[in-house]
């Protein structure tokens, strides 16, 4: 069958385009054809968008850097749709496409502080095509959507086939805000495969040990903890966001030095879901600092699945009593995991 899938905007994120890759690898692999629709919503006032022409001129290799780097990644490892932004446009896709089923995930699809277009994320646009959820996040553990868009997703989300979550909490928040009380709670899809599967370069990211670091939202806390590990380790950091001190790398990584600085680390600190994942995934020692901002139940879930709260830590004082992680363990989880997740979307698309 030839699948659309809907899922944030993957810009420059590294999580959010390694959940689509792998989707996408995942849905192959059954047999199918997927596609992403490529949309973006945002887009800057007529006179901003002529500063950052003429900017882009002129910058032509800054930005031919990581942005390079990104959509060319983008390009050769995910199938997309054209670009869409409005209605008309989406309708457009639609019509070209001949998708056969939609899919809604996964990642933050209906965070609706991260949605300014949340009936989109509901698939509206599907017209009468059979809709699945995979993975939909909502990212946070209480309800902020209005009155109006709690009715308006809930009567959208009755013409689909099958749903699932990626956190236990949003199980219980769409059963008493829409009604639905069959949702499933599966993996992100970033763990349907194994770290083999994904591209990587070859190599550590640097010729000695280190500590790899994936702050998304620096904080002093943060920091301190980073340097206080750092320094009892006598190891250097190895950033690719945010360093202990609170600067923002000028020059990010590519996604596969993302990949491989996480698989070669001796140690990584993130406050990110998909840093988590990726340690996981890799058998790497890490510390998950919290992230309230970006919503903390994402990832509490994802450690408590596993086993592994503990590794949720808020001050340096708590990384002493952490036990070794028991790889043998998380494997047996996973792969019990793995097996439920791929079978609600195989049971999903042969009901279509």
């Amino acid at each position: 069958m030839r699948i659309g899938i809907f899922t944030q905007p993957l810009k420059d994120n590294y999580g959010g385009i390694l959940q689509n890759l792998a989707l996408q690898r995942v849905l192959r692999r059954m047999g199918h054809y997927p596609v992403t629709i490529d949309y973006d919503i945002w887009r800057p006032p007529l006179l901003g968008r002529i500063r950052l022409g003429v900017q882009n001129l002129f910058r032509k290799s800054k930005l031919s850097g990581r942005r390079f780097d990104i959509e060319r990644f983008v390009c050769a490892q995910i199938n997309m749709t054209s670009r869409v932004s409005t209605d008309r446009q989406l309708k457009h896709c639609m019509k070209t496409n001949h998708f056969d089923v939609v899919l809604t995930g996964s990642d933050q699809v209906w965070r609706r502080a991260y949605n300014p277009r949340l009936d989109w994320s509901f698939l509206s646009f599907a017209n009468k095509l059979p809709r699945i959820a995979y993975a939909a996040s909502i990212g946070i553990d209480y309800w902020d959507f209005t009155e109006e868009e709690t009715c308006r997703c809930a009567e959208l989300l009755k013409n689909f086939i099958a749903v699932s979550v990626r956190e236990a909490s949003a199980v219980e928040l769409c059963r008493k805000y829409f009604g639905r009380n069959d949702v499933k709670v599966v993996l992100d899809p970033t763990m349907l495969l194994d770290a083999s599967d994904y591209p990587s370069i070859n190599g550590a990211a640097t010729d000695r040990p280190y500590v790899f670091t994936y702050i998304l939202d620096w904080d002093y806390c943060k920091g301190r903890i980073v340097e206080s590990l750092t320094k009892e380790l006598g190891l250097p950091e190895y950033s690719s966001e945010y360093n202990s001190f609170g600067k923002k790398l000028e020059k990010r990584l590519s996604i596969e030095g993302w990949l491989a600085g996480i698989s070669n680390a001796n140690l990584v600190i993130c406050d990110s879901f998909h840093g988590t994942a990726f340690s996981i995934l890799n058998h790497r020692p890490f510390i998950v600092l919290c992230n309230s901002e970006r919503g903390n139940t994402r990832m509490q879930w994802l450690l408590e699945l596993f086993g592994l709260q503990d590794r949720m830590v808020q001050d340096v004082s708590e990384v002493d009593s952490l036990a070794p992680i028991d790889w043998d363990s998380i494997d047996t989880i996973l792969n019990r995991e793995r097996i439920k997740s791929i079978n609600f979307l195989n049971t999903a698309l042969k009901s279509v």
